[in-house]
């Protein structure tokens, strides 16, 4: 793919598909956010939408966005107005949809983002500042205080948000129990597994970790394949990390990655998610061989 889009290098027009991409994914969030509004939320926790590479997706287009805004000087008046509410909006779906998951996402992303940008850093913190003034305005402070303690202690039965935590526990613990009678080959693909501990399904296929999910399937080797990749690939942006698009992707690399270390599924599972990230890092392939070629 990064050689598709290598065509644009005579000009350095892939900022503009980069551009395209930020606002098709924030259109895309503005129209979900304009259903919720309309017409209400969806189950279980009636935010926007319940469906978790969206949500990733617009991790992304706040990263992606906060690089072309920082990033990207020559910018017209028009696009310094419009970049930041299309930002907004893609927060605004990650937060009032109500998952952990993404909301962990976001807070990474935008850690990451503060510490590439620190001499922007006051408008990145302000930005995370007004997002979270918008969640105290929209939800109840104790239905708040809540769903964060969810995450804190994880075996409160008196909490209603911390009703799913024991079934991850046990999903985990399901895994742990297959990698221990196949550590080496892994159980493979295509295959389901009967649950022992957890208690609200009778078979998985999977497990809402990503290293023990890798271990599960392609066993240890798998595993140690899975951490040296990733391992390599924040390295490689990490080392360019002085350009616009680089930026972004790293900062939502990182995003979705740590989380998976806690009780996130493998993130590479949906389609939404592997297509994005194709395209994003075809665009800093073209971005780190434009510049070195100028430079």
């Amino acid at each position: 793919m990064g050689s598709v889009f290598r065509i644009f290098l005579s000009s350095g027009h892939f900022y503009r598909v980069a551009y395209s991409i930020f606002i098709l994914i924030s259109l895309h969030s503005l129209l979900l956010l304009g259903r919720w509004a309309w017409f209400g939320g969806v189950p279980p926790f009636n935010g926007p939408t319940f469906d978790g590479p969206t949500l990733s997706n617009a991790v992304a287009g706040v990263s992606l966005g906060v690089a072309i805004f920082l990033g990207k000087r020559n910018q017209k008046r028009l696009w310094r107005l419009t970049i930041p509410f299309l930002i907004a909006s893609n927060a605004a779906l990650v937060l009032l949809a109500w998952r952990r998951t993404y909301w962990m996402e976001l807070l990474i992303t935008i850690g990451v983002l503060t510490i590439l940008y620190n001499r922007n850093r006051l408008r990145i913190i302000g930005f995370a500042t007004i997002s979270v003034v918008v969640i105290l305005l929209t939800f109840p402070k104790e239905a708040i205080w809540a769903r964060v303690m969810s995450a804190v202690n994880l075996f409160d039965e008196t909490n209603p948000y911390s009703s799913t935590n024991i079934g991850h526990v046990e999903d985990v613990l399901d895994a742990m129990l297959q990698i221990q009678r196949s550590p080496i080959l892994g159980i493979g693909l295509g295959t389901t597994y009967e649950t022992i501990y957890t208690r609200w399904k009778t078979e998985s296929w999977g497990v809402h970790n990503g290293p023990l999910h890798v271990w599960l399937r392609f066993g240890l080797l798998g595993l140690l394949a899975y951490l040296w990749f990733h391992w390599r690939v924040i390295s490689f942006l990490w080392s360019h990390r002085q350009l616009v698009l680089t930026r972004g992707l790293l900062a939502y690399w990182l995003g979705i990655f740590i989380p998976t270390l806690f009780f996130s599924p493998w993130p590479y599972g949906a389609l939404q998610n592997t297509l994005l990230l194709g395209v994003l890092f075809a665009l800093v392939d073209v971005e780190v061989t434009y510049w070195r070629r100028i430079i």
